[in-house]
């Protein structure tokens, strides 16, 4: 968004203070200070429990922005989806795209009769947890592991490991000085 010349406001009580200075974007102190004054909301947080249903009613009445739209890659736990509804139907939110669902595989929109009705309207796209799919993406995939495999044999420290904590690593000598 940034390269499109927009401004980028987040909220999350969990980074540190600072991390917005070092971005070079805004900080909201709530989430509902972030809804009031956006045009689009992308949602990528990780599902706990303290935020299952993140945006519900109340969240959604926090929207103030006309022709504001919702997007949702990161669970669909974290949207309360009658709410989401009802919000699309009383138009708080112009439309929504959701990449994630409550129920996945994603079988049909949320809600039945009422989300098909969104979705023939182009106010709701769901797209079945496949947003990222692409032969571009297909071959990053490929590249990034091959040289995570390489950095692993020639001993170096590994990139974007998720549990590091539980890999155990033994003193070796690497590869190349064999």
């Amino acid at each position: 968004a940034k390269a499109f010349g927009l401004r980028v406001l987040f909220y999350d009580p969990y980074v540190r203070d600072g991390a917005d200075k070092a971005l070079g974007v805004d900080r909201a102190e709530t989430l509902e200070d972030l809804l009031a004054v956006s045009d689009a909301v992308s949602l990528h947080a990780n599902l706990t429990a303290s935020n299952v249903r993140l945006l519900d009613a109340r969240a959604f009445a926090a929207i103030k922005k006309e022709n504001c739209v919702l997007v949702n890659t990161a669970r669909g736990e974290l949207i309360d989806d009658a709410a989401l509804l009802a919000s699309l139907e009383n138009g708080t939110l112009a439309a929504a795209c959701l990449d994630v669902h409550w129920h996945e595989p994603f079988a049909e929109p949320p809600g039945g009769d009422r989300g098909r009705a969104l979705v023939e309207a182009g106010r709701l796209v769901c797209t079945p947890h496949a947003a990222w799919y692409s032969s571009e993406a297909l071959t990053e995939i490929r590249v990034l592991a091959s040289e995570n495999i390489a950095r692993a044999l020639r001993g170096d420290p590994l990139h974007n490991v998720v549990n590091l904590d539980h890999i155990v690593q033994p003193p070796r000598t690497p590869v190349s000085t064999i």
